[in-house]
């Protein structure tokens, strides 16, 4: 798909690990963090000297700062599985592309992942979190991936969640 990219582009959550695009495309980079929050939060073994520095604050959520129709092509590798509303960001990155726009989407593989133990998504439970948002369901989202993906659950992590998601 690299190949096929051409033109103006936002690249969103690129990390230390930039999608590979032609030599005639310029991208720029978003991220929700800025640079030093990245640095804050960079996985063990991600080198400073490796991270992008985003040139666009905003997220896959809503992709902020950006304007519609501006774009010919959006990258988002490992992102979208972190949003609240898988459908709504399509939707929102769908109004940034200029027709023919391309969206290259990235997801990891859910065998190779920590996430091998969660059940899959059911289409309508997506079609829900974007028809009728609801903390309630997010706070279960997390209960949920502290549960089966990462087995810490317990009175801490309650706490920080409900603090976050209130």
């Amino acid at each position: 798909i690299a190949c096929a990219l051409d033109g103006f582009g936002l690249e969103i959550g690129a990390g230390a690990s930039p999608f590979p695009v032609p030599p005639r495309c310029r991208v720029v980079f978003g991220d929700r963090l800025t640079y030093d929050q990245l640095l804050g939060e960079r996985y063990p073994g991600q080198r400073a000297v490796d991270l992008v520095i985003p040139d666009i604050l905003t997220d896959f959520d809503s992709i902020e700062n950006v304007a519609d129709g501006s774009l010919d092509f959006l990258v988002a590798c490992h992102v979208i599985e972190h949003t609240r509303d898988p459908i709504g960001s399509i939707v929102s990155a769908w109004r940034k592309l200029k027709p023919g726009g391309r969206l290259v989407l990235v997801v990891p593989d859910k065998e190779r992942t920590f996430d091998r133990h969660r059940p899959v998504t059911p289409l309508e439970h997506l079609l829900e979190d974007h028809r009728n948002p609801d903390r309630g369901r997010d706070y279960a989202h997390y209960e949920e991936f502290y549960t089966l993906a990462q087995p810490v659950m317990n009175e801490d992590c309650r706490a920080q969640i409900g603090r976050a998601h209130v």
